[in-house]
């Protein structure tokens, strides 16, 4: 365990580097830009829409640039580590890197979830508009995942592009480069950070069926591999936000064709 000065130390250390890194701004999306119009629709439907609308998309705001900024702190604790010494660096890993490691490492499918989310919830209001007969009650926001999101793909010019942009994020190339660790993490039992084999003896199953047991560690995560991966992941959530955005932008419009405002 880091003493009181040993870990002081690390973190001046990362404040000071933080300090002297540049970002991209460009990576990180305005919140000031991003507002759906409140004065061109009107009746209670509406208020609903803008208000979950203007609330979702300010959450995923803060979704897209929190992980762009834990990137970051990230990469910065990898530059740290890497020039650790021997002797503190089990320490270091276990205590500061490894759980904001794990943190960040799943945040892509915690992403992905609230864009499904988002889409499910304004594109429900927006059908409620366009046909009468959808009861409010007839959306349960716990069984909304993926396959809720395919039934809009229809319904919507804008969908089938968000629909492929929402398969860039926690794809198979991300799952692969992490070696399923979120799945693995939150169901089973995932690889180690940086330091240690995890599970040296293991289930296995033949191509046939069949199963066995044998020995067999995996390996532990290289960060300094799987950082270009995530930022990778954010650039596909920088995408999928405006897909988002210009999904929402089509269904405002059909709230102003079927209930403009015209005080």
């Amino acid at each position: 365990m880091l003493n009181r000065e040993q870990y002081l130390n690390f973190h001046t250390d990362y404040y000071t580097r933080l300090e002297n890194s540049t970002a991209s701004e460009n990576r990180y999306l305005p919140y000031d830009v991003y507002h759906v119009p409140a004065e061109t629709v009107m009746g209670p439907q509406w208020l609903i829409f803008h208000q979950l609308a203007e609330n979702l998309i300010r959450e995923l705001l803060n979704a897209n640039n929190q992980f762009f900024t834990n990137i970051r702190k990230l990469s910065i604790w990898v530059d740290i580590l890497n020039e650790c010494p021997d002797e503190l660096r089990n320490d270091l890993i276990f205590e500061i890197i490894s759980p904001l490691g794990s943190y960040v490492i799943g945040t892509p499918y915690i992403i992905k979830q609230r864009y499904i989310y988002t889409a499910v919830m304004l594109s429900h209001q927006t059908q409620m508009l366009q046909n009468t007969d959808i009861r409010d009650s007839s959306l349960n926001e716990r069984n909304i995942n993926i396959n809720i999101v395919r039934r809009y793909r229809d319904s919507f010019e804008s969908m089938p592009a968000f629909i492929d942009a929402l398969n860039q994020i926690d794809d198979d190339d991300y799952t692969n480069a992490t070696v399923n660790y979120r799945n693995l993490y939150h169901h089973r039992i995932p690889p180690r950070i940086e330091v240690g084999l995890g599970m040296t003896f293991n289930r296995f199953r033949n191509p046939d069926g069949s199963v066995y047991y044998g020995l067999g560690g995996i390996q532990p995560l290289r960060l300094t591999e799987i950082l270009p991966a995530l930022y990778d992941q954010h650039q596909a959530c920088l995408d999928i936000f405006n897909s988002i955005w210009t999904l929402m932008g089509e269904q405002v419009s059909i709230w102003e064709r079927i209930v403009p405002n015209e005080t």
